[in-house]
C-alpha cells in the first residue's frame, strides 16, 4: 500500500510537469513513437501472461527500498563515528 501510494504520487507529479506540453493544441506525437509504445505494451501483456511483472517490480522495489535504509544507517553511522565524543 506504501508503494502503490508512492507510484501514485510519482504519476502525479509527472503528469503536473507535463501538464503544459500535454495541454498544447498542436502537440502531437508522431506515429513511429506511438507503434513503439505500441509494440512495448504488446510485449509487456503477452510476458505479464507467464511471468507476473507486477509482482517482481513490487518485490524488486522493496528490496531495492531495504538496501537504500541500510546504506543509508551505514552513511549515518560512519558520520557519527567521525565527530570526536563529547564526554
Amino acid at each position: 500500500m506504501i508503494i502503490t501510494t508512492f507510484l501514485n504520487f510519482i504519476f502525479q507529479a509527472i503528469l503536473i510537469l507535463l501538464f503544459p506540453i500535454l495541454s498544447a493544441p498542436n502537440a502531437s506525437i508522431s506515429s513511429q513513437i506511438l507503434d513503439s509504445i505500441y509494440t512495448v505494451n504488446q510485449w509487456y501483456k503477452n510476458l505479464n501472461q507467464f511471468i507476473p511483472i507486477d509482482t517482481l517490480l513490487t518485490i524488486f522495489s522493496i528490496l531495492l527500498t531495504i538496501e537504500l535504509l541500510i546504506a543509508t544507517y551505514k552513511v549515518i553511522m560512519w558520520t557519527l563515528k567521525r565527530f570526536p565524543t563529547q564526554s
